[in-house]
């Protein structure tokens, strides 16, 4: 059997997704209903904010920082309940990935006709904590990444600060900032694989299989980050096609509004199915490595 691809196991991804419908529109109707739920406060508060005052008309035509600044500064409460939905928001939703995240794995394993609810609950139930876990084991490497990223990007932009032509200053930070993004690269992959790995294993030691995770990567980095470098490639493609489509519209026209909002909609399914997809592959990358070494 020949060694797995990125290619090979990207394309598995997208077929998993893409026979499993229900699961990426259940993701999605998820994904709307929690963020409905958590900034429906704050949107009522807006509201009443907006009501007695000429607010509404230019924040209609778009996104106005100087409006909303002022609106704030009128409303303090305002802002106050943004940031409760932002906290809120984030995490409970960092909470809800860990769960759906191994719901997703597990029925990804799975054949399609195997897809019920009951079934994505009990796996998601089965893996949620080691997710959890994992989660956690994670916090490091990342810290470590993000203080190379921007230590980097400081020293070099440091370095080259003096110099007369501004895009060499841009150029040494870019360099600087090289390694970090080498990290980040490496250390996102190698979760994505850990995640993969406790789904289809049965070690239950996070730590130890993140490890073995960041060999796996190291060892077939073609295949491990190219799925990555493929997905990432694939999300920017489906937001470079909502810009081409949206870009013309104007926000304030009421056809063009509603246009826009299915435009928005139907990015988010988009890049709900890319991420079901990257599970997917890298499960596929994960079992076929198994079977070569067994």
């Amino acid at each position: 059997m020949p060694a797995v691809t990125a290619t090979r196991a990207l394309a598995a991804g997208v077929r998993g997704a893409w026979r499993r419908p229900e699961l990426v529109g259940g993701l999605y109707l998820l994904n709307l209903a929690w963020t409905l739920a958590v900034t429906w406060p704050f949107l009522l508060a807006l509201s009443r904010a907006t009501a007695l005052r000429p607010y509404a008309a230019p924040l209609a035509r778009g996104l106005q920082v100087d409006v909303l600044a002022e609106i704030v500064a009128r409303r303090p409460l305002l802002g106050t309940a943004a940031q409760a939905a932002v906290g809120v928001g984030v995490a409970g939703w960092l909470v809800l990935s860990w769960f759906l995240t191994a719901g997703v794995l597990g029925v990804l394993r799975e054949a399609p006709r195997e897809l019920t609810l009951r079934r994505f609950l009990a796996l998601a139930g089965a893996h949620g904590l080691a997710m959890a876990r994992l989660q956690l084991w994670s916090a490091l490497p990342y810290a470590a990444a993000i203080a190379a990223l921007a230590g980097g990007v400081a020293i070099a932009g440091w370095a080259a600060f003096r110099a007369v032509n501004p895009f060499v200053t841009v150029a040494a930070g870019a360099a600087g900032a090289l390694p970090g993004l080498v990290m980040l690269v490496l250390t996102t992959t190698a979760v994505d694989v850990a995640r993969a790995q406790a789904v289809l294993g049965a070690d239950r030691a996070m730590g130890r299989l993140l490890l073995r995770a960041y060999r796996l990567v190291v060892a077939r980095w073609r295949a491990t980050i190219g799925v990555q470098l493929g997905a990432g490639l694939l999300w920017l493609a489906a937001s470079a096609a909502y810009l081409a489509l949206a870009w013309p519209w104007p926000y304030a026209a009421t056809a063009a509004f509603v246009l826009l909002t299915l435009l928005r909609q139907a990015l988010v399914v988009a890049r709900t199915g890319v991420r079901v997809a990257t599970l997917g592959a890298n499960l596929e990358v994960v079992a076929e490595v198994a079977v070569e070494r067994a």
